[in-house]
């Protein structure tokens, strides 16, 4: 049990704050905290008492301590107490507002600013992540245990998660993350499962239809299905790096980077993934393509043709007014004695 009453502790703490903590939350890309709020966020990381609902308001200021601030920085980091934390912020008298600054709060934090954090000019350590090993906890927390897997529901109302923006970006930062040496923890890195699971809500036209509204407005960026294609080729061949055949990067981690490891962990695990857990017939058409594929390049063409035949769903007309005439009149006459009258 934590004796936060410990001077030992609290020095420790004081120095964890000074030299961990504070520089994550002062270099984020844009400024979040003003010096009041920096001080009451460390008397949270010190003490763990929590904000009174007095102390701001939820109208008009923002949180003295962000939801999944509070789960990272309370001393207590066990998943009960996290369970707790969750309970005592969603409540029977917690406001629909609040719940939409959690959320956007959340997703700012662990899945945008924080979980992007690669840069090796950011002025704290980067190595480790922003949350210091604790992305992978925090990130499925937020997604298994508080509310639904997609949505929280609150006093009637309901309120998107922002989770599938996440997954549909989820191999392209991924891939970004294979390609640096920086940050070990990645949120990607831990969420493999859900991802996997996520596919089950998009089928093969919701990535055709991106793919030909990209080209139709000549948008230079790469398409999400030509992105996901590339991962798997690479997630596919990561392996064999030593092959110079493959990109120079691929070469470089395997032999270079201090946090091969950790990479050639989570390739493994996207690997056995898509070989072994249910996917739709259109993903593991592209993850087979991917696998017997000799370069990117060949499994993008090989990948062009669709699985199966798009049929788009037929346009909403809007009807004339003569057709609404005619359809009003015909709802106005009766049927009486086999005729109408």
């Amino acid at each position: 049990m934590i004796n936060i009453k410990s001077a030992d502790w609290l020095a420790k703490r004081e120095e964890s704050w000074k030299q961990f903590i504070q520089p994550r939350l002062v270099y984020l890309d844009e400024p979040r905290f003003t010096p009041k709020q920096l001080k009451r966020i460390k008397e949270y990381y010190l003490t763990g008492d929590t904000p009174c609902p007095e102390e701001w308001d939820k109208y008009s200021e923002p949180d003295p301590v962000p939801f999944i601030l509070r789960l990272w920085l309370h001393p207590d980091d066990s998943i009960d107490n996290w369970r707790t934390i969750r309970d005592s912020v969603l409540n029977e008298d917690t406001h629909k507002s609040y719940v939409e600054i959690i959320v956007n709060e959340t997703s700012l934090f662990l899945f945008q600013s924080a979980g992007n954090m690669l840069a090796t000019d950011i002025q704290y350590d980067a190595e480790n992540g922003f949350f210091m090993g604790k992305e992978g906890e925090l990130a499925k927390f937020y997604i298994n245990e508080v509310g639904e897997t997609d949505r929280i529901e609150c006093n009637g109302s309901s309120f998107d998660k922002g989770l599938e923006l996440l997954f549909i970006r989820f191999h392209s930062g991924a891939l970004g993350w294979l390609k640096n040496t920086v940050n070990l923890n990645k949120v990607s890195r831990f969420l493999v499962d859900e991802w996997i699971v996520s596919f089950g809500r998009r089928d093969e036209f919701f990535y055709v239809v991106e793919q030909e509204a990209r080209r139709a407005e000549n948008y230079n960026k790469v398409s999400i299905k030509e992105r996901l294609l590339e991962f798997f080729y690479t997630v596919s061949h990561y392996q064999e790096s030593s092959d110079i055949s493959l990109p120079h990067y691929l070469a470089v981690l395997h032999y270079c980077s201090n946090h091969t490891s950790a990479r050639i962990e989570f390739v493994d695990e996207v690997n056995n993934a898509l070989d072994n857990q249910p996917i739709p017939d259109y993903v593991k058409h592209w993850w087979d393509i991917a696998k017997t594929s000799d370069s990117i390049d060949e499994a993008l063409e090989r990948a062009e043709p669709t699985l199966t035949i798009l049929i788009p769903p037929e346009p909403v007309r809007e009807k004339t007014l003569k057709e609404k005439l005619l359809e009003k009149r015909m709802q106005g006459k009766k049927k009486r004695r086999g005729r109408l009258v």
